[in-house]
């Protein structure tokens, strides 16, 4: 819903079209997208945090392989979610372009 303040922005044609609502709308969108990704992370590190120590006291593994496989595991997840968000964000702000080509 947070789109809707810059409804239209990137919509070269529109009467009040300027390169920095436009730029802004991008800028929000690349800074929602960081929190987004980040967020489930820092949620979820304290729950998993006494699994960590345990296995890691045991040797089991050690933290760079814990991070890595955690983040791949992450990763889908993340990749859903931020498609998600720029289907609706492409349309709502009027960007226009190669939707493919802006979602690479």
């Amino acid at each position: 819903f947070f789109a809707l303040i810059f409804l239209g922005v990137g919509d070269v044609y529109a009467t009040d079209y300027t390169t920095m609502s436009h730029f802004g709308g991008l800028t929000q969108v690349a800074i929602g997208g960081m929190f987004q990704a980040a967020q489930p992370l820092l949620l979820r590190f304290p729950l998993d945090r006494a699994i960590f120590l345990r296995e890691y006291a045991t040797s089991s593994y050690g933290a760079v392989p814990y991070f890595l496989s955690k983040s791949m595991i992450e990763l889908p997840q993340s990749l859903i979610a931020s498609f998600l968000t720029w289907i609706a964000v492409y349309w709502l702000m009027g960007f226009h372009g190669s939707f493919v080509y802006a979602t690479l």
